[in-house]
């Protein structure tokens, strides 16, 4: 008896075994499935490809962008904009800053890739922030048309875009032997082709990039009363 009783606690045992070296092999399995599902998911980072963004947009909600907002303000980001976009169909009046990072941003937009670009040449690429909340920075960009004027001021003279492209794209560029690919949100153009300006922000929860382009139509002085007098643009 005791024999037999032994026999069915080895047996037991060995049962026990069994299920758990084979629950460990299932979930192992399903750990690479899971791993090998989202490599094919994500986008493929290729060498002759631009990440627009960088990396350097990170996503934020409504209570950090109102935590980095006053950050911003106390390390006095706000008192140094390059200039302002603006956006009648929108209602986008925001500063323009020199660099991207998450303080800059909340305030307003910063320039992108070209750190050294100038209003009304080439192509002068700003980023932005999506809150999907209407009004906040640049959520409505998908409601910009085709035909609708982008502003961009500095200190004494304003350039004026009218937008021929408002498209969704991947955030990869394309290189052509290392230069962004023409009709790309980092093409450059370049001799007598027209200058154009960019606004992008993230789009299907930051796996796109709406992406708004125009071409430059005038350049004037700025009239008095034109831009918002509490943006001190350096």
């Amino acid at each position: 008896m005791k024999q037999e009783k032994h026999i069915k606690q080895l047996v037991y045992s060995v049962g026990i075994l069994f299920c758990i070296m084979m629950l460990t092999y299932l979930g192992w399995r399903g750990y690479r499935y899971y791993l090998y599902y989202q490599l094919r998911q994500a986008p493929q980072v290729e060498l002759n490809s631009r990440f627009l963004g960088n990396g350097r947009i990170n996503s934020q909600t409504i209570s950090s962008l109102n935590r980095n907002r006053r950050k911003a303000q106390d390390k006095g980001y706000n008192r140094y904009a390059s200039g302002i976009l603006k956006i009648p169909s929108i209602k986008v009046d925001l500063p323009i800053f020199s660099g991207i990072n998450r303080y800059t941003l909340s305030l307003g937009v910063a320039k992108d890739y070209y750190y050294d670009s100038q209003m009304g040449k080439g192509n002068y690429v700003l980023a932005g922030h999506n809150m999907r909340l209407p009004g906040v920075l640049l959520s409505d960009l998908k409601s910009v048309k085709v035909g609708d004027r982008v502003y961009l001021y500095n200190k004494h003279y304003r350039f004026s875009y009218q937008v021929y492209s408002n498209r969704v794209v991947s955030p990869y560029v394309k290189l052509v032997d290392g230069i962004p690919a023409k009709g790309s949100a980092y093409w450059l153009p370049t001799g007598k082709q027209t200058p154009i300006v960019t606004v992008y922000d993230c789009a299907q929860v930051g796996h796109k990039r709406r992406v708004v382009q125009g071409k430059l139509i005038s350049e004037g002085k700025i009239k008095k009363g034109e831009i918002n007098q509490w943006i001190l643009i350096l």
